[in-house]
């Protein structure tokens, strides 16, 4: 993962100014353009409804170049990746637990259930646009990614993901759909959102 960046200037269809640095890869430019567009039509709609005072959301999304999945990725929505029986979180979430458990204040077991869990650091849409963070995961045929919202991995364990991904349905939208079928029989309230994706 690259961490170059240059100065921009923004575009005027964009209707405000976007985070300082871009990229200087194209794929990580193409996603950065996505995510400044979708914070900024967020901020209008909050701006012109009388109904919504405070609103922001999470992002992750990816672009695949050959086989190489370059993704971006804002707030506590996760992509994993399985290849094999082995199942890894590309991202890392941006909340105040995952803050203190990279510092060390905190255990890993501690971390799951810290309330710092819901408590983002970054988000899309806020009063402040944070630029997203990348990365990029080989992959070969047969590998399996799932892209999931917090609603799904707050109330399925990643165990639980795992042998999910590696059983039936085959077919990707059908283990998606069996995925938020978990989270909502575990009690799941928040939105679910999940989308895997068939390497091949």
């Amino acid at each position: 993962m690259s961490t170059k960046s240059e100065e921009t200037h923004r575009p005027e269809s964009w209707g405000a100014i976007p985070p300082k640095f871009y990229p200087s890869e194209v794929h990580e430019a193409i996603l950065s353009h996505a995510f400044c567009h979708a914070h900024y039509h967020l901020r209008e709609v909050i701006d012109q409804s009388a109904q919504i005072e405070k609103a922001a959301t999470t992002l992750t999304a990816g672009i695949f170049h050959g086989i190489q999945l370059v993704w971006a990725h804002i707030g506590h929505s996760r992509i994993y990746h399985l290849r094999g029986n082995q199942l890894r979180c590309l991202t890392t979430d941006d909340t105040r637990a995952m803050a203190a458990l990279r510092q060390g204040d905190i255990t890993l077991d501690e971390f799951w259930t810290h309330p710092g869990q819901r408590h983002l650091t970054k988000t899309l849409g806020g009063s402040s646009p944070y630029p997203p963070a990348f990365g990029r995961s080989d992959c070969e045929p047969g590998d399996m990614l799932l892209f999931c919202t917090n609603g799904l991995h707050d109330h399925v364990t990643e165990e639980a993901i795992r042998l999910a991904l590696l059983g039936k349905p085959k077919e990707p939208d059908r283990k998606a759909k069996m995925l938020v079928g978990l989270a909502e029989a575990s009690g799941g309230k928040d939105n679910t959102t999940a989308v895997v994706v068939q390497v091949s």
